[in-house]
C-alpha cells in the first residue's frame, strides 16, 4: 500500500459498507466474501483483481474501471455495466449468478461467462466475439443486434437467440438446446 488511495497485492476479507471504494486504485488484489450491496464504486480502478464469493447487488459502478477483473462464485444483481468506464475493460465471470444486469452497447470480446446462471440480463447491441458462455443457464436474457461470432454456448440451457437479429457465425452450440435457434422461424419440427 503506497497511500490510502492505492492498494497493491492486498487481500480483503468480509469487507462491507464501512469500507470506502470511491476513487481508489486496487492492483493485484483479492476480495473474498465481501458484501458490496448498494455500495458505490464510483471512479474506482480494479486491475488484475479477483472477487471470490462477493455480493454485488445494486452496487454503483459508475465510471468504475475493470481491467482483468475476475469474478468467481459471486452474486451480481441489478448492475448497470453500461455506466462503467469502457477503457481497458476486461472482465470474466466463473460460477456466478448474474441477474437483472445490463451489458448493452459494450465491447466484451473474449469474455468468460463460464458455468454461470444468467437471469434477465441484457446484451443488446454488444460485441461478444469469441466469448465463452459454456455450461451457463439462461433465463429471459436478451440478445439483439449482438455479435456472438465464434462464441461458445456448448452445454448451455435456456438461451433465446434469434439468428436473424444476431451474428452467430462460427459460434458453438450443442444439442438439444441448439434447437432454440429455430424458435423465431415459427416452424414445426417432427
Amino acid at each position: 500500500m503506497r497511500n490510502l488511495q492505492e492498494y497493491y497485492d492486498q487481500i480483503f476479507k468480509q469487507i462491507n459498507e464501512d469500507f470506502e471504494f470511491e476513487g481508489k486504485t486496487f492492483e493485484s488484489c483479492t476480495f473474498e466474501n465481501c458484501d458490496l450491496y448498494n455500495i458505490s464504486l464510483l471512479g474506482a480502478f480494479f486491475s488484475d483483481c479477483t472477487f471470490k464469493q462477493c455480493n454485488f447487488s445494486v452496487t454503483d459502478t459508475t465510471n468504475t474501471k475493470f481491467n482483468n477483473a475476475n469474478f468467481q462464485s459471486c452474486k451480481i444483481s441489478g448492475i448497470d455495466f453500461t455506466t462503467i468506464n469502457p477503457f481497458l475493460l476486461q472482465i470474466n465471470f466463473y460460477d456466478c449468478l448474474l441477474s437483472y444486469c445490463s451489458f448493452s452497447n459494450l465491447k466484451l470480446d473474449n469474455t468468460q461467462f463460464k458455468n454461470c446462471k444468467i437471469d434477465r440480463c441484457d446484451f443488446i447491441n454488444s460485441s461478444l466475439v469469441s466469448s465463452n458462455f459454456s455450461k451457463s443457464d439462461f433465463k429471459d436474457t436478451l440478445f439483439d443486434n449482438t455479435d456472438l461470432s465464434k462464441s461458445d454456448f456448448s452445454y448451455c440451457v435456456g438461451y433465446n437467440i434469434n439468428p436473424q437479429s444476431n451474428k452467430i457465425k462460427k459460434a458453438i452450440f450443442t444439442m438439444p438446446d441448439v434447437m432454440n435457434l429455430l424458435k423465431p422461424l415459427d416452424i414445426i419440427i417432427k
